[in-house]
């Protein structure tokens, strides 16, 4: 076998090795969106407004209620966010519940143009959703520009520099009380999961190469 053979059939033996290493990777991805799935499944069966938050839990995912004081500072716009194709941008108002923890709450999605969405309410509140990270920044999401209130994506982190105050590193979805404007959230997150098929596809491209490759060295050696 000659050199251009030999260095022809390492590729592809590494070819073949990085399409099983994805296909793994998949089904490692397939198991952890599973679990989150079961857990969501779990939380729809949850009355949030009588079940406290316990906001010492790290848990990923919780719902429930907080009660607390909004504070009277003016709110963070997220945007762009869409709903149901429509532009537009969330609201995030910061809270101070009852036993002293500060918490962003995304009050919902308000249409571009509109600027007229109610204000929180004042005085104690009972107020509940699902607590949850938020998104973070991708690579083509832009910075955002705290010093103008211009915001992209919600860093914790930076909203805490912004109110002066230290806040809880989850963000409280509101799900209720409910007004028109700012539209809360009513359904759950439903994460994608098609790991499966993904999966499938590397171990299928994966067993073809090494096929095709298999056949051609065979059509080669008899041809020799």
């Amino acid at each position: 076998m000659g050199f251009k053979n030999i260095v022809t059939l390492c590729m592809l033996i590494i070819a073949c090795a990085i399409m099983v290493r994805l296909g793994v990777w998949q089904l490692d991805r397939l198991a952890w969106k599973t679990d989150i799935i079961d857990k969501l499944v779990v939380q729809q069966a949850v009355d949030p407004m009588t079940n406290k938050l316990d906001l010492d839990n790290p848990v990923a995912f919780q719902r429930g209620y907080v009660d607390g004081v909004f504070i009277n500072k003016p709110s963070i716009h997220i945007a762009p966010r869409t709903n149901d194709g429509q532009v537009g941008y969330h609201v995030i108002a910061p809270f101070e519940t009852t036993g002293g923890n500060m918490i962003l709450i995304n009050r919902g999605w308000v249409a571009d143009g509109i600027t007229d969405y109610s204000a929180p309410p004042k005085g104690r509140v009972k107020i509940a959703g699902y607590l949850q990270k938020p998104d973070q920044k991708n690579s083509f999401t832009p910075e955002n520009t705290t010093s103008q209130n211009r915001w992209y994506w919600m860093d914790i982190e930076a909203a805490s520099i912004h109110y002066n105050g230290r806040f809880y590193d989850r963000l409280l979805y509101l799900e209720s009380p409910s007004v028109a404007r700012p539209q809360p959230f009513t359904n759950l997150p439903q994460p994608r999961n098609k790991h499966a098929q993904y999966a499938t596809f590397w171990f299928f491209m994966a067993g073809l190469l090494a096929f095709l490759s298999g056949l051609y060295w065979f059509t080669k050696v008899k041809n020799s």
